[in-house]
């Protein structure tokens, strides 16, 4: 059977979920996908929502804040606020007559792994997460990184790659050292200043500096997944691919079990 709901957050946003039951005797454990970065919303075409459907567990889908029928803005939302738009609506699941509430838990993709580790750190009653590809080493490092690879991937000189990979560094220490919009600004241009000319172009280290002030984005680069992973007590399978250049597979992979231990 098919369910669809419209939940509401302590904010007043309406959130649009579609709820899948399989055939069988109830009550069911349950899966609340979470997905990745970008505007993405319910699918019932989804293979991983179908395959474990027709293995018996319950599948909640839902629509992002500002995405399909949900109502509020994407564009500026942190990744604390989209954790919180999902921790609502793990508990409205569990809430469910139909689902079991004990064994009832949360597969993310990408950023969606990170908000699922993010609402099972403040909600115990999610049972399991099922964690693909998200990020466990800090945001800020993870960019650095992405950046990196691609370089490399385009065929870019590796010593001119180091010089690029440490202008970002020290674009990252200042960011990390400033306080407020205007701060931000006037940290990371002194910072990349010395650059200009060589590695980066003076309307490029501007954009960048830009970009930074806007507080969603700055929280995004300083966020570290760290401390809300050493907050779980619930089992978690961690799913990285060796050929992912988002979210590196061997760095990700040892920063999960750092943070579980």
């Amino acid at each position: 059977s098919v369910r669809d709901a419209i939940i509401e957050t302590q904010e007043g946003l309406k959130l649009a979920a579609t709820l899948r039951i399989p055939p069988g005797n109830r009550p069911f454990p349950a899966v609340m996908i979470v997905t990745g970065s970008g505007p993405w919303g319910r699918n019932p075409n989804d293979p991983i929502s179908v395959a474990l459907l027709s293995h018996g567990n319950a599948v909640l889908q839902f629509d992002k804040r500002g995405v399909g029928q949900s109502t509020g803005i994407l564009d500026t939302a942190q990744t604390s606020d989209l954790a919180r738009d999902a921790g609502i609506i793990a508990k409205w699941l569990r809430q469910q007559p139909s689902i079991d509430p004990r064994h009832t838990g949360i597969l993310g993709g990408s950023q969606g792994g990170m908000i699922a580790i993010s609402v099972a750190a403040a909600d115990p009653q999610v049972a399991f997460i099922v964690d693909m590809a998200g990020p466990a080493e800090p945001l800020g490092e993870l960019a650095i990184r992405q950046n990196e690879l691609a370089m490399l991937d385009a065929g870019m000189n590796p010593s001119q790659v180091a010089a690029v990979v440490k202008m970002f560094h020290e674009g990252l220490a200042a960011l990390r050292a400033a306080n407020g919009d205007e701060d931000a600004v006037a940290r990371t241009k002194a910072a990349l200043a010395p650059y200009v000319g060589t590695l980066i172009t003076q309307a490029d280290a501007d954009a960048t500096a830009e970009r930074l002030r806007n507080s969603a984005t700055r929280a995004m680069l300083l966020y570290d997944p760290k401390a809300a992973l050493e907050r779980i007590r619930v089992p978690v399978l961690g799913l990285f691919g060796t050929m992912d250049h988002q979210v590196p597979a061997e760095e990700n992979a040892e920063a999960l079990r750092q943070g579980l231990a």
